[in-house]
């Protein structure tokens, strides 16, 4: 069976989000967002994006025969929330969505592939004019 595209990885993950959560906008790939016109005053926006890394050959007892790839990369969900509202909304968001994704097994379309979520992490990042920015990293990897 050929390895799960990217783009199958991207729509698992994007529709376990869009499937359960409603708090604030969701800012899509490839799909016009005006943050000044569609999020909301109270509770900002999320714009997801899926960022892949190295791929890890793995084999067992060392027999190239049984040899797989372990397939990498990370959900990274940046959460914006206004200046002025405090950091608290935009950590609130956070624990929301590292609750949604902590350690889920998704179900890789069309493939019999699962692929398996780790504990999301956090960070703040440098805040832009009208938005105080955290990133949430959630890790996640299948084998082929």
């Amino acid at each position: 069976m050929a390895a799960p595209s990217l783009f199958k990885v991207q729509e698992a993950l994007f529709d376990h989000l869009k499937d359960n959560y409603t708090t604030s906008p969701i800012a899509w790939p490839n799909v016009v967002f005006d943050p000044k016109t569609q999020a909301d005053s109270l509770t900002g926006w999320v714009r997801p994006a899926i960022i892949p890394i190295d791929n890890v050959q793995e084999t067992i007892n060392g027999d190239d025969n049984t040899a797989g790839t372990k397939v990498q990369g990370f959900l990274q969900i940046a959460i914006f929330t206004p200046v002025g509202v405090g950091p608290g909304k935009g950590y609130e968001i956070s624990d929301e969505l590292t609750a949604l994704f902590n350690k889920v097994n998704l179900t890789l379309s069309g493939n019999s592939e699962r692929l398996s979520v780790l504990v999301p992490k956090t960070f703040q990042v440098k805040a832009e004019p009208q938005w105080f920015h955290l990133n949430l990293n959630v890790d996640f990897h299948y084998h082929t």
